[in-house]
């Protein structure tokens, strides 16, 4: 069929071949597809091309799409109205609308743009945009300006246009900077951010919202400055780090360290962060100021000492050091992200004294960082640290022995395989499975019937992970466990490890309490290929819970069968299944029955002649 006189052949025989010949001997065939495209541009003959076009909607919807938009152009209007015909619901109508892409299917999308499902609508967009037309375009951008539309929609719009280097798209986007809603306001000055080639506007733009007394569009304004890196606005972002709501709170707190978290709060957050970015001289002093500055609260305090993480490390060990004697433990986890980011040499004497200080999680903290460093006076110090009376420490340790190779090592991490606390013996079994594996399965094995419903949970989740295939008999009877997470957990550990063994036991979970065990159940046995659950899938699409529907979907889908296809194409066929969300679910499932039929190189299994 690849070569020129093959398909000169066949548009000869074209006028001969009966219905059936022509749609199971051609149309059914995944790789004749391209060259029937090909081939019906050929034909001269308006009623043998609507006839393909129909034979071709028979066998598959996305085929007689396809066929739909290669006609004769003049003649593309006539059949791009066989989707119409079809009575599908808007979602599944508009993705065979972008399959034919034809200038004949454009008008009909544009209708779209005018429904009151933003679903819809956005996927109208979508299709439209990938339209490689200039008219598919202009009939977008005034939706730009239509304040009908919600602003998410009016974003997404904007964010799929730039990809065509719309300017109007800009110009929304910049207008969506003080959006009442800060989500939708965030994300447009993220897009913005990546726009270089309109750098001048933005900054006019920003400029202008950095005046706003709203504490939102500041929040975006001082966000998008950061991004960008706009050293023009300094000034103002100093500003901000200090600014106060215009009322003084009155409180009979005599705590003087008490900060009222005003709406401003995050304004001063974000001016704070984006201060780092930008790493002028004024920017680096504000930011030290903020940092020694006691009477600011620990939030504002940390996230100071953050921004300069890249900026004046050494400068920053003093008020490290302060900032954890001070004990704001909420924010202990960015001053150790910190730590780990700056130079080993200045680094370490904080680290030292973090392994040695009386408070538990500091100790623990520090010995991760230590594990990091990766020297051999760290190990040292980690091992001496392996009998650590707190059970976190010892946990630690296990986690950062495993940076390193030695004797010293695997004995450290053996002895703690004995350990009182489930928790280090998981970790050390993590840490100790690459070269003693004889050593720590048998922990895993036994630690998969500890009485702590978590380390079940965990370990189900790390055994599936190293993929140990001697646990699949200790993870089957996981799958009755009372707490939906374990459950969960070993149903995928099983899918991961192939255990075609626990398939009768995974087949109940279909139809288990908790949902997330039930989709995950449908997602295992579809990858175990289990054609046995087929009619249960079956059923479960019948199901009016949408999520059911959808692992079941899924599930399905991922058995790559005859009868899987078999299945799917009835759905196709079923009217009530088809109107399902607007035809989201139709669509899901003419895209998963596309993956099966290109594997097996036909459309539909060939009926019986």
């Amino acid at each position: 069929m690849s070569e020129k006189h093959n398909l000169e052949s066949l548009l000869e025989k074209l006028p001969i071949l009966t219905d059936d010949e022509l749609k199971w001997d051609y149309l059914n065939k995944v790789e004749l597809t391209q060259p029937l495209g090909n081939l019906i541009e050929s034909v001269e003959d308006f009623d043998l091309a609507l006839r393909i076009v129909k034979l071709a909607f028979d066998v598959d919807l996305k085929l007689g799409a396809f066929l739909a938009g290669k006609v004769k152009e003049e003649w593309q209007e006539e059949t791009v109205i066989l989707i119409d015909e079809l009575k599908v619901p808007p979602v599944l109508n508009i993705i065979l609308l972008l399959k034919t892409q034809s200038e004949a299917a454009i008008t009909r999308l544009t209708k779209f743009l005018e429904n009151q499902d933003s679903n819809i609508v956005n996927t109208a967009i979508a299709s439209l945009v990938k339209f490689n037309s200039e008219n598919a375009i202009n009939q977008l951008t005034p939706l730009l300006e239509d304040k009908t539309k919600s602003s998410y929609i009016r974003l997404n719009l904007a964010r799929t246009l730039l990809e065509k280097r719309s300017k109007l798209a800009v110009n929304s986007l910049l207008k969506l900077l003080t959006s009442t809603d800060y989500g939708v306001s965030r994300q447009a000055a993220s897009i913005l951010s990546k726009c270089e080639s309109e750098r001048k506007k933005i900054i006019t733009r920003l400029k202008k919202v950095l005046t706003h007394k709203n504490s939102d569009s500041l929040s975006t304004a001082a966000f998008l400055a950061g991004e960008i890196q706009c050293s023009e606005v300094v000034p103002r972002l100093i500003e901000l780090t200090d600014i106060r709501e215009e009322y003084e709170y009155e409180d009979d707190d005599e705590d003087d360290d008490y900060e009222y978290e005003d709406e401003y709060q995050q304004v001063r957050k974000e001016a704070i962060t984006a201060l780092g970015k930008i790493k002028t001289k004024p920017a680096i002093e504000k930011l030290l100021s903020i940092a020694e500055d006691k009477s600011r609260n620990s939030d504002i305090h940390c996230r100071a000492i953050f921004a300069l993480r890249t900026v004046e490390p050494e400068a920053m060990l003093p008020h490290l050091i302060k900032f954890l004697q001070n004990g704001y433990c909420d924010d202990y986890y960015d001053v150790f992200n910190f730590l780990e980011e700056i130079p080993t040499e200045i680094a370490i004497p904080l680290i030292n004294k973090l392994t040695q200080s009386e408070d538990d999680f500091i100790r623990a903290a520090g010995v991760k960082i230590l594990g990091k460093v990766k020297t051999q006076n760290s190990l040292t110090e980690i091992i001496k640290l392996a009998g650590d009376e707190d059970c976190d420490v010892r946990e630690s340790v296990a986690e950062a022995l495993t940076n390193f190779e030695s004797e010293a090592v695997n004995f450290t991490l053996v002895r703690l395989l004995e350990d009182e606390i489930s928790n280090v013996r998981k970790q050390a079994a993590i840490s100790l499975f690459e070269s003693y594996p004889n050593k720590a399965i048998p922990v895993f094995k036994s630690l998969l019937k500890d009485e702590d419903l978590y380390i079940r949970e965990e370990v189900a989740e790390i055994v599936g992970e190293l993929e140990l295939e001697a646990a699949i008999p200790e993870l089957i009877p996981l799958l009755q466990d009372k707490y939906g997470n374990v459950r969960y957990q070993a149903v995928e550990a099983l899918a991961t490890l192939n255990a075609k063994s626990a398939i009768p036991e995974l087949i109940p979970l279909l139809k288990d309490e908790c949902q997330e065990v039930a989709t995950v159940s449908a997602i295992a046995l579809g990858k175990l290929q289990a054609e046995e659950a087929i009619p249960i899938f079956t059923k479960l699409l019948k199901s009016n819970d949408m999520s059911i529907r959808g692992s079941a979907l899924q599930g399905l889908a991922q058995i790559k069968s005859e009868k899987s296809m078999i299945e799917l194409n009835k759905l196709l066929q079923n009217k009530k299944f088809i109107q399902l969300e607007n035809g989201i679910y139709s669509a899901k499932t003419l895209n998963l029955l596309g993956e099966i039929q290109t594997e097996f190189g036909y459309y539909r299994p060939v009926a019986r002649r």
